[in-house]
């Protein structure tokens, strides 16, 4: 099989369990049985290493094969007179030989599957894959965070930062009790190999595409109010135009997502940010006013627009400190002169509709068309306007692959005809 042919995650993993049983293949990987099966199903995404090891097993696989291949055709060519020769050899040197054809081809497939040659594709192994596992627990600060996040034993991490460790003659890190922080060479040692990886991701990705076509994982993160408009569009979309890119779609609150993008676990997301200084490198995708939520038929909510100032002495349903719209409510209130009467504390719209719904207080939220439903109603706030942003972010530990340029572009052109976002 030609490698630089298209080819999903669960094809290859397949491919390189070669007939061995899940659980015989997990113990191989140092993962769970039931991680094979989501690798294999596409459910899940395989960790780098696990990558890795899988495509240095499919390599052998190939080059295993090619070797069959040239000794069948050798032979037929040597003929029947070879063969007579061979016979005629004591039983103990036809072992010998036997054997040493044994070994030539192993070592020849275990040496294909790392050097180049002009027929064969290079590995995409370009950077110890155990440098990945370091960045990992360099950005959790834990190895069982870093086990959880890569999708494998911790025991594994474990062995893989003290073999790192050996073959650098110093220690990347030290424990404490709250988990492991960078000593002195860790700290020297973390830029540059970031650098590193960052390079060999990108010349991987050059390498895995296919005539310039994007190919690869992308892994987007979305607000719960975006799904519906965005993950449907973005999944047709990529189907059609990019057929060797395979979407990973995930769900979450903001402070979730970019908690997922700092640790690299997510290649984009959308997030919200509460003011317009907040936006720093990230795209703006809409502009959001924040709404006064309350009980239908309540008078304030008669008009459209509520003045900041009416809020004043209102028992509000809001989330606990330190939730980035707090934050900001508790500085509108010292810069307009407000008393913020706060009811209820309650850390998701959900919650603060429930609790709004029951009588129990005013909730502020963005408030999308059609989604407050027949018990609550709403008042847009001014005097000052307050807007929220849903900014498009990529995350500084991944690279920026054609794949995620692409579905870049995607989600920007859906967030374009999505207009009535917001």
């Amino acid at each position: 099989m030609n490698e630089m042919s298209p080819m999903t995650i669960g094809e290859m993993v397949r491919m390189a369990r070669n007939g061995r049983s899940q659980k015989a293949f997990a113990d191989l990987l140092g993962v769970r049985q039931s991680s094979v099966s989501r690798y294999e199903s596409g459910r899940a995404s395989p960790p780098a290493a696990v990558v890795d090891a899988c495509m240095r097993l499919v390599h052998q696989l190939n080059a295993q094969t090619s070797d069959k291949q040239s000794r069948k055709i050798e032979e037929a060519r040597i003929g029947p007179k070879a063969a007579r020769d061979n016979a005629t050899l004591p039983q103990s040197a036809a072992s010998s030989s036997n054997h040493r054809a044994v070994v030539t081809g192993e070592t020849s497939a275990v040496r294909a599957a790392w050097e180049p040659s002009p027929r064969k594709p290079v590995s995409l192994t370009i950077l110890d894959p155990r440098w990945s596992v370091f960045l990992s627990v360099a950005t959790s600060g834990s190895f069982s965070r870093a086990a959880s996040a890569l999708d494998m034993p911790q025991s594994m991490v474990s062995r893989s930062i003290a073999q790192l460790e050996t073959q650098c003659g110093e220690r990347l890190f030290r424990r404490t009790g709250r988990g492991v922080v960078l000593t002195e060479f860790g700290e020297q040692t973390l830029p540059r190999v970031a650098r590193l990886t960052a390079d060999a991701e990108a010349l991987a990705d050059s390498i895995r595409s296919v005539k310039g076509q994007p190919v690869g994982e992308v892994r987007v993160g979305l607000l719960p109010t975006a799904v519906k408009r965005f993950a449907g569009p973005l999944f047709a979309a990529t189907r059609e135009q990019f057929p060797g890119v395979r979407l990973h779609l995930t769900e979450g609150a903001s402070s979730q997502l970019e908690e997922h993008l700092r640790e690299g676990r997510l290649d984009m997301a959308l997030v919200l940010r509460e003011e317009e200084s907040a936006i720093r490198d990230g795209q703006v995708v809409a502009r959001i006013p924040l709404h006064l939520v309350g009980p239908r038929g309540e008078a304030l909510l008669c008009a459209p627009e509520v003045p900041l100032a009416m809020l004043s002495g209102l028992p509000l349903v809001v989330p606990s400190r330190p939730h980035l719209l707090r934050a900001r409510l508790d500085r509108l209130a010292v810069e307009h002169s407000l008393t913020l009467d706060v009811a209820v504390e309650a850390d998701s719209v959900d919650l603060q509709y429930a609790v709004a719904s029951a009588g129990g207080g005013f909730a502020i939220a963005s408030v999308l068309p059609g989604l407050l439903g027949d018990e609550l109603a709403s008042a847009r706030i001014v005097q000052p306007e307050l807007e929220r942003f849903v900014v498009l972010v990529e995350s500084p530990r991944r690279p920026a692959t054609r794949a995620t340029q692409a579905i870049k572009r995607l989600l920007l052109q859906v967030a374009d005809s999505q207009r009535t976002y917001g």
